[in-house]
């Protein structure tokens, strides 16, 4: 876990380090407002962000203590408040299984990988480059087997003007894919993301 944080934390700062210097290139012709610089926030956007999570602790077996999750995504802001694409990553849950001792089941938790694909949508409240926006994000686990969990988010955050972005809100880190859609809106957890959007 603390290889693929480094990996993590490695891409971000290269990537902070190549927008700034691409920014500092480019302020004389941006576009400023409130002394801050403002981006076109139209046309192809990529990012990277983390993801942390806490469970809502219960009785049944797909229950999760907590999460965390490394993203890359990317998409197309259709216009300068609405973005729609998809983010492909890595999460890591701390999820509740139990043995047979015997005499009864024994309930534990175990680190359960899985890789994601996720598509999304998210809508700025303002076109200015800081802002309030709301997002919701849905996929599939694209491993074997590909069917048994998916992960939605539903949140709110803050874009900050240079690409900075931090939301909050509700998620489900267990669902099954392609049987019980509906469970898919079930609310299991709490997350915070933070992630940075070089475009």
């Amino acid at each position: 876990m603390k290889k693929i944080f480094a990996v993590l934390f490695a891409v971000f700062a290269l990537g902070i380090s190549a927008n700034a210097q691409m920014v500092g290139a480019t302020n004389n012709q941006a576009l400023r407002t409130n002394n801050t610089v403002s981006r076109d926030r139209t046309g192809w956007s990529y990012g990277l962000s983390a993801v942390g999570s806490i469970g809502f602790k219960g009785d049944d077996w797909d229950s999760y203590k907590n999460s965390v999750g490394i993203w890359a995504e990317g998409g197309y802001n259709i216009t300068p408040q609405f973005y729609a694409g998809v983010a492909l990553g890595l999460q890591v849950r701390n999820q509740k299984e139990a043995y047979w001792d015997g005499y009864s089941y024994v309930p534990y938790y175990y680190k359960y990988k899985a890789p994601r694909l996720l598509f999304g949508a998210r809508y700025y409240f303002s076109p200015q480059p800081n802002t309030i926006f709301v997002d919701g994000r849905f996929g599939v686990q694209i491993n074997d087997p590909f069917d048994e969990y998916g992960r939605t988010e539903l949140g709110i955050g803050f874009a900050f003007g240079n690409g900075f972005e931090v939301a909050a809100g509700l998620e489900n880190e267990m669902w099954d894919a392609l049987d019980d859609f509906e469970d898919a809106v079930k609310t299991k957890g709490l997350y915070v993301r933070i992630g940075y959007r070089f475009k």
